[in-house]
């Protein structure tokens, strides 16, 4: 009666994710007792180096394709086998992210507000993530919100003038995330204010105190006056902006 060990456990290794790659090497262990052989079970067919090597290299990878593998270790005698699998996705080249042009809000009143944002479609979207994060700081009192962070378009909801930069990040676990930034730049819809003259009437020579108050919003690029005040063209510009 001969007796012998039973075969050493398969372990083909951990998952891979590969960034646009045309060759790999597996990692299947080392038997103690038989002998290792690799196989491919599946995805497009590729050339296995040394099928008897447990670190083999393999090449022939194609872009966008699932791989699985088969470590399979195999003793003398009636043992049985002992077979692992292991499994490679070779992502495609990533998509470089593009955040759009920057928004100009020139209206804001009060209350929440919105801008639709315009990233880049992701060119293989099934391996790909876009997501759009908000940078801080931001203006203070903000309570904004990115309705659909992982889409493309998604509404920016924001409640505050000021400045919001945001960033649309692609990544997909194996190549490097790309990123890029867009600025969502809200301006206060101009209001203007009652004017206080501090007389109604002055002689020639005399100075009139003029008082815009602080009720106005916005920034004053210029005053006027005019003689004739019911007729828009007779406005007539000063250098006073303040």
């Amino acid at each position: 009666i001969t007796v012998v060990p039973a075969v050493t456990p398969s372990n083909a290794g951990i998952d891979q994710r590969l960034c646009n790659q045309t060759q790999a090497t597996l990692n299947g262990n080392a038997p103690s007792f038989g002998t290792g052989v690799w196989s491919q079970v599946s995805g497009s067919t590729v050339t296995i180096t040394n099928p008897s090597l447990r670190n083999t290299t393999i090449t022939g990878l194609q872009p966008g394709q699932t791989y699985r593998f088969s470590w399979v270790i195999t003793g003398p005698g009636a043992c049985p086998s002992s077979s692992d699998d292991v499994e490679i996705v070779n992502t495609p080249a990533i998509t470089s992210a593009n955040a759009g042009s920057d928004k100009i809000v020139c209206a804001f009143t009060s209350g929440n507000d919105s801008v639709s944002l315009s990233g880049n479609s992701l060119l293989n979207p099934a391996f790909e993530t876009g997501t759009w994060t908000l940078l801080s700081p931001v203006p203070a009192g903000s309570s904004s919100t990115i309705r659909n962070p992982n889409s493309p378009t998604s509404v920016f909801v924001f409640n505050r003038s000021g400045t919001y930069r945001l960033v649309w990040s692609i990544s997909n676990n194996a190549c490097a995330t790309t990123r890029d930034t867009t600025e969502v730049i809200v301006f206060d819809k101009p209001i203007t204010g009652p004017l206080v003259a501090s007389a109604s009437k002055a002689c020639v020579g005399n100075d009139i105190l003029i008082a815009a108050g602080n009720s106005f919003r916005g920034v004053v690029s210029k005053w006027q006056y005019s003689f004739n005040p019911t007729i828009s063209s007779n406005w007539i510009d000063t250098t006073a902006t303040s």
